[in-house]
């Protein structure tokens, strides 16, 4: 039996959102993921200490009815304005990537950005009746849906919290 190639496709998402508070304000709720993400079960800190370069987290997320461990790195991190952390899924290393958040100041308010960029690995099997390229751009659009849900949340939760 001739053994399939895995599905390998790249993510490149970004989600910007506009929130009445000021980034400082932004950032303390940013620090703070499980609030505001609900696919989060648990965070453990693995080394570093917290919001430094060299944190490292293992973030325990809910995919349907599996858990998923990834862990986060922290490479370089500037307060209230960046942050960028290396990502890998720690069982199945089907994704490896980085993740950025930005905030820069608008007026009274603060302009949130996440992006995550990210090389997936999947079996071949994992497709379904899908072609591998529709795998990858639903993979891509879920990716994306959720994040901009996630920042809908934190939003709402920064904005109601003034």
């Amino acid at each position: 039996m001739e053994r399939e190639l895995p599905l390998e496709f790249d993510i490149a998402v970004r989600s910007r959102i506009a929130i009445a508070a000021p980034a400082r304000t932004v950032w303390q709720w940013i620090e703070k993921p499980a609030t505001w993400n609900p696919t989060i079960a648990g965070i453990e800190r693995l080394a570093g200490e917290a919001g430094q370069v060299g944190e490292t987290l293992r973030v325990m997320q809910r995919r349907g009815d599996q858990l998923v461990a990834t862990i986060l790195r922290t490479l370089s991190v500037e307060p209230a304005a960046w942050r960028v952390q290396s990502l890998e899924t720690e069982a199945s290393r089907a994704a490896q990537g980085y993740v950025l958040y930005s905030l820069q100041e608008d007026g009274a308010g603060t302009i949130v950005s996440g992006e995550l960029v990210a090389h997936c690995v999947y079996p071949a099997t994992a497709t379904g009746e899908f072609s591998w390229e529709t795998f990858a751009e639903q993979a891509s659009a879920a990716t994306r849906r959720k994040l901009d849900d996630d920042h809908a949340r934190l939003k709402a939760l920064v904005e109601q919290n003034l």
